[in-house]
């Protein structure tokens, strides 16, 4: 409700500045009953897988409305498909996580965090020596939100029955780029859980980061996954694929991209295990819907 104040309230000084008092008045009534519409709950978790080519952008809309970015993928098309799907006078997102530092995950979160105003900024903590990292780093500096370095075995609750949980990294990252072997196995592990419903957005971990969550003995079972770097074969291991158990896979990854992606052995094994393929590259955008008990 914050959120439509503060954008009616700009509309509202603009309208008046040019003295459309009709336009105003009319303006008030439309928003009244938007605000009516938008403090409704309607039970539904959104997630929205964006087709924003060879990246990751994923955007998950609450009951309540409260929202959450995962990832800006590798330009600013993130901004047009969420003013798609967020209404015209929402400027603002609760929380933006970016689960590692390359780029094509976090170039269209700079014009995201110069568009919208963010509540919390979720990071792997570990600092990349490019040219995007330091913009990234600027914004997020710029930014009036609470920034917190995200690792194992956070949880925030969000409602009585939604919370997420980060299952990776095990510990800080660190900020020293020269001793990583790359960001992929560094990044944020997310598992969102409504209901009996659950998700899981793993960035682009790799087989050493699969098995490094498995010997935790973490919860990593969920509905849906993520899967992990655009379907490479250096991920969905074997035994990852079954400690999760999916149903529905979905791969964030780009039309005729560079790298293969998805990776055929990645597709024949999804399909090994009976789990429902689902690809940005062949849909466009992709929507699940959950009420909690199905989706």
């Amino acid at each position: 409700m914050e959120r439509l104040k503060s954008s009616l309230d700009y509309i509202l000084h603009k309208l008046t500045g040019t003295r459309s008092l009709i336009g105003v008045l009319g303006l008030i009534a439309i928003l009244s009953w938007i605000a009516v519409f938008a403090n409704a709950e309607s039970g539904q978790f959104k997630v929205y897988f964006f087709d924003v080519g060879q990246g990751d952008a994923i955007f998950i809309e609450l009951p309540d409305g409260r929202q959450i970015l995962i990832d800006g993928g590798p330009n600013d098309k993130v901004v047009e498909k969420l003013n798609q799907v967020m209404p015209f006078w929402d400027r603002s997102i609760d929380i933006v996580i970016a689960t590692h530092a390359d780029a094509d995950h976090i170039t269209g979160l700079v014009p995201v965090l110069g568009h919208y105003d963010v509540g919390a900024i979720i990071w792997n903590g570990a600092e990349a020596g490019t040219k995007i990292f330091r913009e990234f780093q600027e914004a997020m500096s710029g930014e009036n939100a609470e920034v917190i370095v995200g690792k194992c075995c956070m949880q925030f609750a969000l409602s009585q029955d939604i919370f997420f949980e980060i299952l990776y990294p095990l510990n800080r990252a660190g900020s020293d780029p020269a001793r990583l072997s790359g960001q992929n196995d560094f990044s944020i592990v997310i598992r969102f859980v409504y209901g009996d419903d659950s998700f899981l957005f793993t960035g682009d971990i790799e087989r050493r980061a699969e098995y490094k969550i498995i010997e935790q003995n973490l919860n990593i079972n969920s509905n849906v996954l993520k899967v992990a770097h655009h379907g490479s074969k250096t991920s969905s291991s074997e035994l990852f694929l079954g400690k999760v158990s999916p149903k529905t896979a979905v791969i964030s990854v780009g039309r005729d991209n560079s790298y293969g992606h998805p990776h055929e052995a990645i597709l024949q094994r999804l399909a090994k295990y009976d789990i429902e393929i689902r690809r940005t590259d062949m849909e466009g955008d992709i929507l699940i819907l959950s009420n909690g008990n199905s989706f």
